[in-house]
């Protein structure tokens, strides 16, 4: 755990046995709340269509919120955008453990996540159409019956 006020950062490794090349990506976590205490979250690498590598994270604001967010690189690694929110925001909730997919090939993405905006952990999702660049507001995807939790989605 980082101490309050560093900068945290997420180092992902991509890499094969043997003589393969191994590519070092580093996602830095600049920008809003990369330097809190709890630091950065459950990183997840995507390839958009046109190849440009996306890193999705969840970074808290404090102990009862956490937004997920979004930097790409169009270079491999060397350097990274600024962030984009993909759930969170203007909303307190725990959002975190983000997982993105395609709906259909023509750029329609979706973002599950966990979430606690109205208690207990549920399951939203957000909805993009320009391949992740802009997402949408947030729909309940699950609610667990009878005060249960629902954990990773």
């Amino acid at each position: 755990m980082a101490a309050l006020g560093m900068t945290c950062t997420l180092r992902l490794v991509l890499g094969r046995q043997g003589c393969q090349l191994q590519v070092l990506v580093d996602c830095q976590g600049e920008g809003p709340r990369a330097h809190t205490a709890s630091g950065l979250w459950e990183p997840f690498l995507r390839l958009a269509q046109d190849g440009i590598l996306q890193c999705y994270y969840s970074a808290e604001n404090n102990s009862g919120d956490r937004d997920g967010f979004m930097k790409y690189s169009k270079d491999g690694g060397a350097t990274w955008s600024n962030w984009i929110t993909v759930s969170g925001g203007d909303v307190t909730s725990r959002d975190g453990m983000i997982g993105v997919a395609p709906i259909d090939n023509d750029g329609n993405l979706i973002a599950v996540f966990k979430e606690t905006k109205t208690g207990s952990f549920q399951v939203s999702y957000v909805l993009s159409h320009d391949d992740g660049c802009t997402w949408g507001s947030r729909t309940k995807l699950y609610t667990a019956r009878n005060g249960g939790i629902a954990g990773a989605p």
